[in-house]
């Protein structure tokens, strides 16, 4: 889906806050893509699933916090002052 998002993007020559978005809302989805396989597949194997479980939730919003720190101040104005128009 989002590969099709993406050409979608390019092919209607999006402005590039729409295109910046779509690229964090991607960077966003694959460390919970990881948790998600962490919790189904790793955790149940280990001994203390309760700290490994604990860890990789912190581990995930650690990167994502990381991820919204790249953002540029103006972008995220940006980001408010259209979800603002959206809604109104």
């Amino acid at each position: 889906m989002d590969l099709t998002t993406l050409e979608h993007l390019k092919f209607w020559r999006k402005e590039e806050l729409e295109v910046n978005l779509f690229f964090q809302s991607f960077s966003q989805t694959l460390p919970f893509v990881g948790c998600f396989i962490t919790f189904a597949y790793i955790t149940p194997h280990l001994e203390s699933r309760f700290l490994s479980t604990t860890g990789v939730w912190h581990a995930v919003y650690f990167i994502d916090g990381l991820n919204n720190r790249h953002i540029p101040h103006e972008d995220r104005v940006l980001y408010a002052k259209v979800e603002e128009e959206q809604f109104d």
